[in-house]
């Protein structure tokens, strides 16, 4: 699966991509929070897809493929 994911590509949208970015800055971070809550919890990241950079788009609000392992009931992730 981690394989998987780290082959999913990244981009604006405007040709056959896997991803693309989310619909704003707040919900960027939205997800950082999440992500990085979920650690704090006592999940595993096997991928983190922040902090990703897309050429020509400095200023995107890019997430990329995350995957977190060993996630239980009640943790913020799981909801």
């Amino acid at each position: 699966m981690i394989e998987k994911a780290k082959s999913l590509s990244i981009g604006h949208g405007r040709e056959n991509k896997d991803l693309c970015p989310m619909i704003d800055k707040a919900s960027v971070q939205r997800a950082y929070d999440i992500i990085e809550t979920a650690e704090k919890e006592g999940a595993d990241l096997l991928l983190d897809g922040r902090n990703v950079q897309i050429e020509g788009y400095p200023d995107g609000n890019w997430l990329g493929p995350t995957v977190i392992d060993n996630v239980k009931p009640g943790m913020t992730c799981y909801d």
